[in-house]
């Protein structure tokens, strides 16, 4: 597990390099990235730094940071956990890692698995937003935009959660979409079990002429 600090961790607190090279005095956050190579890693990098954020794509967390309506004291980053990249058969259904993003859910090896799943990843957006978004980040911001969610709410998909010392628990996905069953500090969403139906699915998306979709 490799930890970066941002340039400003090497000034003095509260110093900030102006124009011309002059320094100032103005509070600044100090700032680190971590990056975990396996799902314990990053749950023990968001128990050893509370304040952190876990971010993957992070089309909307970098937006928030951006637009400066969030300045995390850290961010913990999971783009190297392998683990979270890929799914695999397990006892009827396919367990999805976290870290899928829509652009590989919208391939065809897996629309022959989840059709509505893919459907919907592929109405995430522009290239762009689907090279990066994952579905973890899709259902941890539970935005009314976030195609994936009705799908996996209408399969009765389940949420591996990831807690400390090698902790597993598993949840409902509409548990934590209606805010009934939250995630506690350091814990991530590991992996979404979905089961594999033989029947028919379908995605729709209801959109105005213009303005974000909802899905549906």
């Amino acid at each position: 597990m490799n930890t970066y600090r941002t340039a400003e961790q090497a000034r003095a607190p509260g110093d900030r390099e102006g124009a011309a090279g002059l320094t100032t005095h103005a509070p600044q956050a100090m700032q680190s990235v971590t990056l975990p190579a396996s799902l314990d890693e990053a749950v023990a990098a968001l128990g050893a730094m509370p304040a952190a954020v876990p971010v993957a794509g992070g089309t909307d967390l970098m937006a928030a940071v951006n637009k400066g309506l969030l300045r995390p004291s850290g961010l913990v980053g999971l783009g190297r956990i392998s683990e979270l990249r890929g799914w695999h058969y397990q006892d009827g259904h396919a367990l999805l890692g976290a870290g899928l993003t829509h652009a590989r859910m919208g391939r065809p090896d897996f629309a022959a698995l989840i059709p509505a799943l893919a459907a919907s990843a592929r109405a995430a957006g522009p290239p762009q937003i689907r090279n990066a978004g994952t579905l973890g980040g899709n259902i941890v911001t539970s935005a009314p935009t976030g195609d994936a969610l009705p799908v996996l709410a209408a399969l009765e998909a389940e949420l591996v959660i990831a807690g400390p010392d090698g902790a597993r628990r598993e949840i409902p996905v509409s548990h934590l979409l209606a805010g009934r069953e939250l995630l506690e500090p350091a814990e991530l969403i590991g992996f979404v079990r979905v089961p594999l139906l033989h029947a028919p699915q379908v995605f729709l998306k209801a959109t105005g002429r213009t303005g974000p979709g909802r899905a549906t």
